[in-house]
């Protein structure tokens, strides 16, 4: 592979030959190689999952999340209760129910001794009738009549009194009852809360965890398909590294004609630069899975290159075995 190729065209002064280092060659039948071998390997997908799933406890807490309600909506819901009851008004409520206990405990207790005392009254009275009948017919009479009107009166007097007290006492319980559902209420309303934040609390935490490990799953991966690519494409990378190269170094063309000898140095161009390009189409066709274009391509980039008197040599000396 060290020899020098060259290429010779005779005129009837003489002949012209070109020769380029024997290292150029090389290296660019190597390329040619390397492209055309990775254009015949058939295309290696990755056949693993690439995204993570959600972690066990971020699935748990989007089911916490997703029935939390059921935890602490019941404390909002006996708080709505007890407010709509709070802000009742007096008017609009069954006013008895609030005022007979005054009047079965108060009222009617306080008319029977009214009652009591005035039979107890009517027994003295009937007790001395004969001492006072003997003065005259008929004064114990009077005496019970007038005790009977004065009984009549007190009691009409207390009733109406009592029904007055019986309608503030039970106005004053129902006030202190819609202040108490009131406070129930508020105190139901804090459970709620408190419940909402400690479920909230609990999924957000076990969401965190989660997250937590589904990041490592995805790392883990990521540095699985990394991996995987490199493995995959190290010798393309390199082959790019060795077209680059070719690409880019400068190297020494020698004419001679008759006996003249005449040296000049240039960068690589003209016709290994068209060998480069299809060497690099060679290796970009590997991604695209285009092997016939790619083999066309560099078939006809060595042809170009062969043409074009660059001195690299004939497409049988780029691609050994292949003439």
């Amino acid at each position: 592979m060290g020899s020098k190729k060259s290429s010779s065209k005779s005129s009837s002064k003489g002949y012209n030959k070109l020769e380029l280092p024997g290292y150029i060659n090389a290296a660019s039948k190597a390329a040619v190689a390397s492209g055309m071998s990775i254009n015949e390997r058939q295309y290696q997908n990755y056949d693993k999952d690439r995204m993570a799933e959600l972690a066990h406890e971020e699935k748990m807490g989007i089911s916490k999340a997703r029935n939390a309600g059921e935890h602490y909506k019941p404390y909002f819901e006996e708080a709505n209760t007890m407010y709509a009851g709070a802000t009742r008004s007096w008017k609009d409520v069954d006013q008895s129910a609030y005022m007979n206990p005054y009047i079965d405990n108060v009222q009617t207790d306080t008319i029977g001794r009214m009652g009591d005392a005035n039979e107890q009254r009517r027994a003295e009275i009937r007790g001395t009738a004969a001492q006072r009948d003997a003065f005259g017919s008929g004064r114990s009479d009077m005496i019970e009549s007038k005790l009977d009107e004065d009984y009549i009166r007190s009691t009409g007097e207390y009733v109406n009194e009592s029904n007055v007290a019986a309608y503030q006492s039970g106005k004053q319980t129902f006030e202190q009852e819609n202040a108490m559902l009131a406070q129930v209420a508020n105190a139901k309303v804090a459970q709620g809360m408190s419940a909402e934040a400690a479920e909230k609390s609990a999924y957000q935490t076990l969401m965190g965890a989660g997250q937590v490990k589904r990041a490592l799953e995805q790392n883990k991966m990521n540095f699985d398909y990394l991996e995987f690519m490199e493995e995959r494409d190290w010798d393309i990378r390199n082959l790019d590294v060795l077209v680059n190269t070719l690409a880019a170094v400068p190297y020494e063309k020698t004419e001679r004609f008759k006996s003249k000898t005449k040296n000049e140095s240039k960068t690589s161009g003209g016709g290994l630069g068209q060998v480069v390009g299809a060497v690099a189409t060679v290796a970009a066709a590997y991604f695209t899975g285009g092997a016939s274009l790619a083999a066309q391509a560099a078939a006809s980039g060595a042809s170009s290159a062969t043409q074009s008197g660059g001195g690299v040599g004939s497409t049988a000396d780029l691609m050994p075995g292949m003439a």
